[in-house]
């Protein structure tokens, strides 16, 4: 009976996310939108619904018992909310203009196993950014997620299908619809002093509209966990990524070249656990993106600092 319910619960889950997702109150997709960083500001909502990324996440802040390891409750709320100061709010390699933001996410995910083997889950969310002095930059966003992880001679295997839909502030103008599809492999290794290291690589395939903004990528990153005070459960970390991303047809007629970008993004952070299901998170971004568009080429610094916790049901 319970595992009745359990199947219930998941299929309503499911066409909720699918509901959200494409069901958008009717309306027609908008056009292209004004803002050409669109599609970059929104990667850091997209994060915590990364398989990859949550894990390495959870990895090196010390959340690994919160993320991945209790997996027999079939639901969690994951809630967080933070704030911080960007040194070029537009990702503007010509009008760099500094800005603090607030964001706030919500998601609800339903987890299982299947065979003993395969984790599966289904996960829906919402996310807002606001700027303060730059308001036209504000979005809300519809995110889910619905994935597969196995694990393999303590290699992880990912994969996931990731739709979103991003609005402006008020919910009342489709900017952006992105269907993601991401292969990853990952490998933690243990180093001496509790210290965790982990790497990883992925490919990834958005279809987008506007179809400008569809493009493929490819990844790697290598990251370190250490703790600084194992009574406190305070962790430091410090990650390096790098992005190869080409773009099927970026308004090629307007900026005369295909639309090939190259980041790389370094940081560095710690975080705090005063309760299993609670933690507090400060890091530092500093990213660099390199394009053959001379529109989206850009270098910020991103800090902020967060609060997150979890329920399990």
């Amino acid at each position: 009976m319970v595992a009745r319910n359990r199947n219930s619960q998941a299929r309503m889950l499911l066409l909720a996310g699918v509901f959200l997702v494409f069901g958008g109150g009717g309306a027609a997709f908008a056009q292209t939108p004004d803002d050409p960083s669109l599609d970059l500001r929104i990667s850091p909502s997209v994060a915590p619904l990364d398989p990859e990324r949550a894990r390495e996440e959870a990895i090196l802040t010390g959340r690994d018992d919160v993320v991945l390891l209790d997996r027999r409750k079939f639901f969690t709320l994951n809630g967080a909310l933070g704030g911080g100061y960007t040194t070029n709010a537009a990702l503007s390699e010509t009008d760099r203009r500094s800005d603090t933001y607030g964001v706030a996410n919500i998601s609800l995910r339903a987890e299982t196993k299947i065979a003993n083997h395969v984790d599966v889950h289904a996960e829906i969310g919402l996310s807002a950014t606001r700027y303060e002095e730059f308001g036209g930059l504000d979005y809300s966003a519809f995110v889910s997620s619905f994935g597969a992880h196995v694990q393999w001679r303590r290699i992880d295997f990912d994969a996931a299908y990731t739709p979103i839909v991003v609005y402006d502030r008020a919910l009342s103008e489709r900017q952006l619809t992105q269907h993601r599809f991401v292969a990853s492999a990952g490998r933690t290794f243990s180093l001496p002093r509790s210290t965790a290291l982990r790497v990883s690589i992925s490919a990834e395939r958005i279809n987008a509209d506007p179809d400008p903004f569809s493009n493929s990528a490819v990844s790697a990153s290598a990251a370190v966990g250490a703790p600084i005070s194992r009574r406190r459960n305070i962790q430091a970390f410090a990650s390096v990524r790098g992005v190869a991303r080409n773009y099927d047809n970026y308004f090629e007629g307007l900026v005369g070249v295909p639309r090939e970008d190259r980041l790389l993004e370094g940081a560095v952070g710690a975080s705090w656990t005063p309760r299993p299901n609670v933690a507090v998170e400060a890091r530092w971004t500093q990213s660099r993106n390199r394009s053959t568009s001379d529109v989206n080429r850009y270098r910020a610094g991103n800090g902020g600092v967060s609060l997150g916790a979890v329920i399990r049901f």
